[in-house]
């Protein structure tokens, strides 16, 4: 909804956009309603226990067995997890890690295990409303691995040989979730590096991989898409000269977010401002606990938070404009910013802000899915490290002198975002405010 995508493609076709839960805001749903038509996920067919437990045991090989994949990545961390776990026997463990390396080795193995995958995965219901709709392509959002019934729509296509999209949305996705368990038959990337990580770690045709840019980091062309502090609203209270430390938290599955706000809070001297920004994911049900804890923290007089607002929160990864414009202008208007690694490095770069990464876990023998001392390593993070801007915080004892150190830094001041940097066009492609244009060319021509 962000991007205006649908928007502009509505103006050359019939839209369907497909959700799993119909239980959505009535607000929300009139203002998608305007724009395509809303139809619900098919029911699939229970599978036979057999069926289940192959399908498990293909993910968890596709987790593990990337080609390519270097030690010390997001899903090497998955795989040392892996061994740790009570989940499964230790025979079980072998066996896996076994045909996971296999995969990752030998090519044929790969493609054995796609149509078995294939074959076990349900696409009657899905055929059935691809036909009743008359449906003739499927643009599915990411990878499959990361959404389950993407695998059911992309072999119903395959089935009635209506084409499919992948339109990749997250800078990390190509690398940090496993190999791709169904091929589409395009798929549109941010740029060259995106490109060069679905050839490598995902056997992707190359003429099937398009460069078109980041619609998200497109945003930064609109007219007034970075607001002033005034629109913003952060507490003018101990606001030294407008500046301010920004925190962009981790997901909520990582659990030392609220931790890492309080250490840093309970050391920061009185006359420096803290502004946190929460993770979108907080509005996840089974993460309330967690999101109230912020939200009592948020009352004291030295820090600024800002809760997501979203408008369906039954999709809490569908952020709106405005939020993606609140993200950014804190960005923008941060004299320093402290970052867990996350997609806002390229925000950071973009407007030229000093980031702190924190490089090493925050507690002793740390084994959560973000283990912030490996972070560094992942693929995508890998390639900016050298910017002059990131800063690295190794242990507890750096972190506090390094925020001082660049606070006394003179103020950056936001001017105009920096979309000619090396590692900005390497990463997100070419942003000229057309991303969208390219997009939805891309689409009407397959």
């Amino acid at each position: 909804m962000g991007t205006g995508l649908l928007k502009e493609l509505k103006k050359h076709c019939n839209i369907f956009v497909v959700f799993n839960d119909m239980n959505i805001p009535s607000s929300y749903k009139n203002k998608l309603l305007s724009e395509v038509q809303i139809i619900q996920n098919p029911l699939k067919y229970e599978n036979h226990y057999i069926q289940k437990r192959i399908l498990k045991y293909i993910r968890l090989i596709h987790l593990f067995g990337m080609p390519s994949d270097p030690k010390y990545s997001a899903c090497w961390v998955k795989r040392q997890i892996f061994k740790k776990s009570n989940e499964y026997s230790t025979i079980k463990k072998c066996f896996i890690l076994f045909l996971s390396r296999l995969h990752s080795k030998v090519s044929i193995f790969r493609e054995i295990i796609l149509y078995l995958y294939y074959f076990q995965i349900d696409a009657k219901n899905f055929s059935e409303l691809l036909k009743k709709y008359k449906i003739d392509l499927v643009i599915v959002d990411g990878l499959p691995n990361l959404i389950p019934t993407s695998s059911n729509w992309i072999k119903a296509g395959k089935i009635l040989n209506i084409k499919t999209i992948s339109i990749i949305t997250n800078w990390d996705h190509p690398t940090c979730r496993g190999y791709i368990s169904i091929k589409s038959d395009r798929y549109l990337v941010w740029s060259k590096s995106m490109q060069f990580e679905l050839r490598k770690y995902h056997d992707i045709n190359i003429n099937n991989i398009h460069i078109k840019g980041s619609l998200i980091f497109d945003n930064y062309f609109k007219p007034n898409f970075i607001l002033n502090l005034r629109e913003l609203g952060i507490k003018k209270t101990n606001l030294e000269k407008e500046k301010y430390i920004l925190f962009l938290t981790n997901s909520p599955n990582y659990p030392h977010n609220f931790k890492i706000i309080s250490y840093i809070l309970n050391k920061l001297p009185d006359h420096i401002h803290l502004v946190v920004r929460l993770h979108p994911s907080f509005l996840h049900k089974q993460y309330k606990v967690r999101l109230d804890r912020h939200i009592r923290l948020s009352q004291k007089e030295k820090v600024s938070y800002f809760f997501p607002k979203l408008e369906n929160s039954n999709l809490p990864g569908d952020m709106s404009i405005q939020e993606m414009q609140i993200s950014s202008s804190l960005v923008a208007h941060a004299h320093v910013v402290i970052n867990m690694w996350s997609t806002m490095i390229l925000d950071c770069l973009i407007s030229k802000k000093n980031l702190i990464n924190i490089d090493f876990d925050w507690e002793p023998n740390d084994w959560s899915v973000q283990k912030l001392s490996l972070a560094r390593y992942r693929q995508n993070i890998s390639r900016v490290l050298d910017n002059k801007r990131m800063y690295f915080a190794k242990d507890k004892d750096q972190l506090m002198p390094l925020i001082n150190s660049l606070y006394q830094m003179p103020f950056n001041k936001h001017d105009l975002p920096n979309l000619y940097d090396e590692n900005v066009k390497n990463e997100c492609g070419i942003l000229d405010g057309k991303v969208r244009s390219r997009m939805v060319n891309a689409i009407r021509l397959l």
